[in-house]
Protein backbone atom coordinates (compact mmCIF):
# COMPACT_ATOMS: atom_id res chain seq x y z
CA UNK A 1 0.00 0.00 0.00
CA UNK A 2 2.70 2.41 0.89
CA UNK A 3 4.63 2.02 -2.08
CA UNK A 4 1.84 3.65 -4.25
CA UNK A 5 2.39 7.26 -1.86
CA UNK A 6 4.48 9.96 -3.84
CA UNK A 7 6.51 11.93 -1.84
CA UNK A 8 3.91 14.18 -0.94
CA UNK A 9 1.59 12.10 0.19
CA UNK A 10 4.39 10.27 2.35
CA UNK A 11 4.69 13.69 3.90
CA UNK A 12 1.75 13.90 4.89
CA UNK A 13 1.70 10.69 6.67
CA UNK A 14 4.53 11.62 8.35
CA UNK A 15 3.06 15.62 9.23
CA UNK A 16 -0.23 13.46 10.17
CA UNK A 17 2.16 11.68 12.54
CA UNK A 18 3.40 14.73 14.17
CA UNK A 19 0.45 16.00 14.70
CA UNK A 20 -0.72 12.83 16.59
CA UNK A 21 2.22 13.07 18.62
CA UNK A 22 1.82 16.84 19.19
CA UNK A 23 -1.73 15.77 20.80
CA UNK A 24 -0.61 13.24 22.79
CA UNK A 25 -2.61 10.59 20.77
CA UNK A 26 -1.08 7.11 20.37
CA UNK A 27 -2.18 6.43 17.27
CA UNK A 28 -2.85 8.48 13.28
CA UNK A 29 -6.05 9.46 12.64
CA UNK A 30 -7.70 10.51 9.64
CA UNK A 31 -8.11 13.75 10.74
CA UNK A 32 -4.28 14.34 11.88
CA UNK A 33 -4.48 13.20 7.80
CA UNK A 34 -7.17 15.77 7.30
CA UNK A 35 -4.60 18.84 9.11
CA UNK A 36 -1.38 17.52 7.33
CA UNK A 37 -3.14 17.86 3.86
CA UNK A 38 -4.09 21.82 5.25
CA UNK A 39 -0.50 22.21 5.32
CA UNK A 40 0.80 20.26 1.99
CA UNK A 41 1.90 23.76 0.08
CA UNK A 42 1.35 23.79 -3.56
CA UNK A 43 -1.26 20.71 -3.70
CA UNK A 44 -5.05 21.23 -5.06
CA UNK A 45 -5.70 19.56 -1.90
CA UNK A 46 -4.16 22.45 0.27
CA UNK A 47 -6.03 25.16 -1.76
CA UNK A 48 -9.68 23.22 -1.82
CA UNK A 49 -9.45 23.01 2.36
CA UNK A 50 -8.18 26.61 2.91
CA UNK A 51 -10.57 28.28 0.24
CA UNK A 52 -12.97 26.59 2.57
CA UNK A 53 -11.67 27.92 5.57
CA UNK A 54 -9.97 25.10 6.55
CA UNK A 55 -6.13 25.95 7.46
CA UNK A 56 -4.10 23.82 9.63
CA UNK A 57 -5.07 26.35 12.79
CA UNK A 58 -8.32 26.04 12.26
CA UNK A 59 -8.83 22.45 12.02
CA UNK A 60 -6.87 21.85 15.17
CA UNK A 61 -9.28 24.14 16.93
CA UNK A 62 -12.27 21.93 15.91
CA UNK A 63 -10.55 18.83 16.26
CA UNK A 64 -10.32 20.59 20.11
CA UNK A 65 -13.86 21.45 20.05
CA UNK A 66 -15.06 17.95 19.13
CA UNK A 67 -13.08 16.44 21.36
CA UNK A 68 -14.72 18.87 24.82
CA UNK A 69 -17.83 18.25 22.97
CA UNK A 70 -18.04 14.27 23.06
CA UNK A 71 -16.42 13.80 26.45
CA UNK A 72 -19.34 16.79 27.27
CA UNK A 73 -21.57 14.44 25.99
CA UNK A 74 -20.54 11.73 27.50
CA UNK A 75 -20.57 13.02 31.04
CA UNK A 76 -16.90 14.05 31.11
CA UNK A 77 -15.40 17.31 31.76
CA UNK A 78 -12.63 18.14 29.53
CA UNK A 79 -9.37 19.52 30.80
CA UNK A 80 -6.05 19.99 28.88
CA UNK A 81 -4.12 16.52 27.42
CA UNK A 82 -1.06 16.89 28.65
CA UNK A 83 1.70 16.66 26.28
CA UNK A 84 4.12 13.77 27.14
CA UNK A 85 6.85 11.30 24.96
CA UNK A 86 5.35 9.19 22.66
CA UNK A 87 6.78 6.40 20.57
CA UNK A 88 8.88 7.75 17.59
CA UNK A 89 6.70 5.91 15.39
CA UNK A 90 2.89 5.59 15.65
CA UNK A 91 0.95 3.17 14.27
CA UNK A 92 -1.99 3.99 11.85
CA UNK A 93 -5.84 3.55 13.30
CA UNK A 94 -8.14 2.17 11.35
CA UNK A 95 -9.96 5.47 10.64
CA UNK A 96 -6.16 6.47 8.68
CA UNK A 97 -6.06 2.40 7.14
CA UNK A 98 -10.02 3.14 5.84
CA UNK A 99 -8.14 6.28 4.08
CA UNK A 100 -5.38 4.47 2.83
CA UNK A 101 -7.49 2.00 1.46
CA UNK A 102 -9.82 3.99 -0.06
CA UNK A 103 -6.81 5.52 -1.71
CA UNK A 104 -5.62 2.59 -3.04
CA UNK A 105 -9.23 1.37 -4.16
CA UNK A 106 -9.28 4.80 -6.20
CA UNK A 107 -5.82 4.61 -7.69
CA UNK A 108 -6.85 1.49 -9.34
CA UNK A 109 -9.61 2.87 -11.07
CA UNK A 110 -7.69 5.81 -12.80
CA UNK A 111 -4.83 6.68 -15.22
CA UNK A 112 -2.44 7.48 -12.96
CA UNK A 113 -1.77 4.99 -10.30
CA UNK A 114 0.48 6.88 -7.55
CA UNK A 115 -1.79 8.23 -4.41
CA UNK A 116 -1.14 11.93 -4.12
CA UNK A 117 -2.29 14.47 -1.95
CA UNK A 118 -5.40 14.88 -3.58
CA UNK A 119 -6.48 11.40 -3.55
CA UNK A 120 -5.68 11.05 0.20
CA UNK A 121 -7.89 14.27 0.64
CA UNK A 122 -11.14 12.66 -1.32
CA UNK A 123 -10.04 9.06 0.85
CA UNK A 124 -10.68 11.48 3.99
CA UNK A 125 -13.60 12.87 2.70
CA UNK A 126 -15.31 9.39 1.50
CA UNK A 127 -15.65 9.23 5.16
CA UNK A 128 -20.00 9.02 6.36
CA UNK A 129 -19.14 8.79 9.58
CA UNK A 130 -16.29 9.73 12.73
CA UNK A 131 -14.44 12.51 13.73
CA UNK A 132 -14.00 14.44 10.09
CA UNK A 133 -17.36 14.46 9.37
CA UNK A 134 -18.31 15.64 12.69
CA UNK A 135 -15.51 18.59 12.08
CA UNK A 136 -17.16 19.42 8.70
CA UNK A 137 -20.05 20.05 10.60
CA UNK A 138 -18.68 21.91 13.36
CA UNK A 139 -17.34 24.04 10.16
CA UNK A 140 -19.85 24.74 8.18
CA UNK A 141 -18.24 23.17 5.70
CA UNK A 142 -20.45 20.60 2.87
CA UNK A 143 -18.29 17.64 2.21
CA UNK A 144 -19.69 17.09 -1.19
CA UNK A 145 -18.73 20.45 -2.10
CA UNK A 146 -15.12 19.85 -0.98
CA UNK A 147 -15.20 16.94 -3.71
CA UNK A 148 -16.55 18.84 -5.99
CA UNK A 149 -13.86 21.97 -5.32
CA UNK A 150 -11.57 18.91 -5.82
CA UNK A 151 -12.67 18.27 -9.58
CA UNK A 152 -13.10 14.94 -11.37
CA UNK A 153 -10.54 12.20 -10.70
CA UNK A 154 -8.71 11.02 -13.64
CA UNK A 155 -10.37 8.78 -15.35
Amino acid sequence: MFDRLTDEARWVVRRGQDHARATSATTIESEHLLVALSEREGTRAQRVLVDAGLTAERLRGLIDQERDRSLRSAGIEPSPIPVSPSASSLALATSAKNVLRRAVVRSTRGKTKGIDATRLLRAVLDQEAGTVPRLLALAEVDQSALLAALGEEDA
